[in-house]
């Protein structure tokens, strides 16, 4: 079973949501030229530019406004639009005091994990001495609880260091933009006492799918 980073989140948060997604998807999957959420692409884009540009916090709003400006669907997704440009706000607050990355914005990939498979990129990742200190910016609400935030960055752990350009983890952190200032992170000795559990919650998920199936 292939699995996104955000149905991931899902199947963390509830196995048996997860498993009617993805029943769904597969008796009305969604034609290709159905229009999505502009959101985080346009985040994402913006955060590219920022990032190219040696962290200039003028460029990163400037850069997402303009995408606002230039789209046909500033008025029928305005809500989500005007939530992203807060959650940038809230980024630019927390990375302020941050140093340069050592990579950003690397592109998803896809890693086994307990006989399945995750497509996962990487917001931030930091080279150290002791290994890599990476960092997911969440920007939706699948994941809620703090076991949830644990179990995610555990699978993020895992994923990071089977990924062919990833390696060694110090620690993940998780950026919570839909919450002011809200940070959560963990030490790779932390995580791994987590991994039992992440291996119980992907045979739920994998129950949970065959049995939606039949």
């Amino acid at each position: 079973m292939d699995l996104s980073a955000r149905q991931l989140r899902t199947g963390i948060r509830s196995p048996g949501v997860l498993a009617r997604e993805l029943l769904k998807a597969r008796i009305a999957p969604l034609p290709p030229d159905t229009p999505r959420s502009p959101q985080r692409p346009w985040m994402e884009a913006s955060l590219r530019r920022y990032f190219e540009r040696q962290r200039d916090p003028s460029v990163l709003l400037a850069d997402y406004d303009h995408r606002i400006a230039a789209s046909k669907r500033r008025e029928s997704a305005a809500s989500e639009i005007a939530n992203g440009r807060k959650m940038l706000e809230r980024f630019l607050t927390l990375d302020q005091s941050q140093v340069d990355p050592t990579r950003f914005l690397m592109k998803p990939v896809r890693v086994e994990m307990f006989g399945h498979r995750v497509i996962m990129g990487v917001d931030v990742a930091y080279e150290t001495q002791d290994g890599w200190i990476v960092r997911h910016l969440i920007t939706d609400e699948e994941i809620r609880q703090i076991d949830h935030w644990r179990l995610y960055a555990t699978a993020a752990a895992l994923h990071f260091e089977e990924r062919p350009d990833g390696g060694p983890i110090a620690a993940v952190q998780l950026w919570l933009l839909r919450y002011d200032r809200r940070v959560v992170g963990w030490p790779r000795s932390i995580l791994a006492r987590w991994v039992p559990r992440l291996a119980v919650r992907f045979d739920e998920i994998a129950r949970g799918a065959s049995g939606q199936a039949a």
